[in-house]
């Protein structure tokens, strides 16, 4: 079996391919960028990624009988993926089952990652070439030798370095186009992750994608970053043309029937495209330093918020106490007032005994004359008030002494006083 250019019958045993010196291997991805027969290609994509004797073929069904805490989110993106299709339209059939299967054990496999959206249309794809295991076997190779996992690591740094490649490339080779998206605010994030993250098999027909695959087996990730140059390149003078609401609508296209017609030119001109790899990884070094500079300020914020967080339980705290003390403080106030008003009360009370005493004290020191005065009346009675005890038979005075007589009488009183 030979993996035969277009052009002649001379090729390389499909065999050797996984071990080929990379000479032949640059012979093989440039037979590859002329096409793959169908028959062959899930062969080549296995021996190309290395995928074909993987030690994790034996892995795969332990980790089906595990349970992943993705399960929920796969099963529910599992009828999201490619469901127009015959092999995955029918709920729970063959071709969404080996989907499920397959997301499932990567995301055991790979705990880091486990499980991202876009992730589901490569998979589909490689299922529509070649059984669970193998697909499984592949999918690992793309993750780890071709860097897909550094796109769906929660932190996403490696879409964010591509986003800025991509950024810096429109504005270097595009420069109208780039002014225009700067004037929309129509940044890369906007249009191209989507294609990055399932590599165009959302945007593209399937066998559009397809063939994106197999150069992005022979070539990596700097094709995908080229092809999506060239269509910005291709369509630039009508996107000039749009606001951002129409852009978008326009490069989020799935399956887009008139990008497949300009496919030929759109593979062509990304294939012709030379990326200089110094400036490439000159743009990464460059948004990494950035990145790591942002992360470290959104660590410094992070510190900063959480101290403020407590420097504000601190002062509800204070405020807290500061309103019971004013509460406090009122009732404070109050009982001063009640107990000044008590005070003058109770000094009224006073200055009224001493004024009550007062008047008794002039009482009492005018009795003496008062009672001197009628002892002299008496004395000076007339003699016939002697007749008195026959017509009083007696006069019990005071202390129950009988007054028989006005000088008795007299003589007691003086003594009562």
């Amino acid at each position: 079996h030979f993996l035969r250019c277009r052009s002649g019958n001379s090729g390389i045993p499909l065999l050797t391919i996984g071990t080929c010196t990379r000479r032949k291997k640059s012979q093989v991805s440039e037979l590859i960028k002329r096409g793959i027969p169908d028959e062959f290609r899930p062969l080549v994509w296995q021996l190309y990624t290395g995928a074909h004797d993987s030690p994790l073929k034996n892995a795969y069904h332990k980790y089906l009988k595990e349970t992943s805490p993705f399960e929920r989110a796969i099963r529910r993106d599992v009828s999201r993926t490619y469901p127009k299709h015959d092999f995955f339209k029918e709920k729970g059939a063959g071709g969404q089952t080996s989907l499920y299967n397959v997301m499932k054990a990567y995301s055991l496999h790979d705990r880091e990652v486990g499980y991202c959206q876009g992730s589901g249309f490569i998979v589909g794809l490689l299922l529509m070439q070649m059984n669970e295991v193998d697909a499984f076997a592949v999918l690992v190779q793309l993750m780890n030798e071709y860097r897909l996992r550094e796109l769906y690591k929660p932190c996403m740094s490696e879409l964010g370095v591509r986003m800025h490649q991509l950024d810096s490339l429109l504005a270097e080779h595009l420069p109208d186009l780039y002014t225009h998206f700067v004037a929309q605010a129509f940044a890369p994030s906007l249009y191209a992750s989507a294609w990055f993250l399932t590599l165009f098999a959302t945007a593209f027909t399937l066998p559009m994608a397809t063939r994106v695959m197999d150069l992005f087996i022979a070539e990596g990730m700097d094709f995908i970053l080229r092809l999506s140059l060239a269509i910005l390149t291709q369509f630039a003078p009508r996107l000039i043309q749009m606001d951002m609401e129409s852009m978008i609508f326009f490069l989020q296209q799935t399956e887009s029937t008139e990008w497949e017609d300009h496919g030929r030119i759109l593979f062509e001109t990304a294939t012709a495209l030379k990326l200089n790899q110094r400036k490439l990884k000159k743009l990464r070094n460059e948004y990494l330093t950035v990145r790591s500079q942002e992360r470290g300020e959104q660590i410094e914020l992070r510190r900063l918020r959480t101290e403020n967080g407590l420097l504000m339980q601190r002062l509800a705290r204070m405020e807290e106490d500061n309103n019971y003390l004013a509460s406090q403080l009122v009732d404070c106030n109050l009982q001063r007032a009640q107990l000044a008003e008590e005070v003058i009360r109770l000094r009224g009370s006073v200055a009224s005994m001493y004024a009550r005493e007062s008047t008794a004290t002039l009482a009492s020191a005018s009795e003496p004359s008062t009672v001197s005065a009628l002892t002299a009346s008496a004395s000076t009675a007339p003699a016939s008030s002697s007749a008195l005890p026959d017509k009083v038979p007696s006069i019990t005075g005071v202390n129950g002494v009988s007054a028989t007589s006005p000088d008795s009488n007299a003589s007691e009183l003086g003594d009562m006083c």
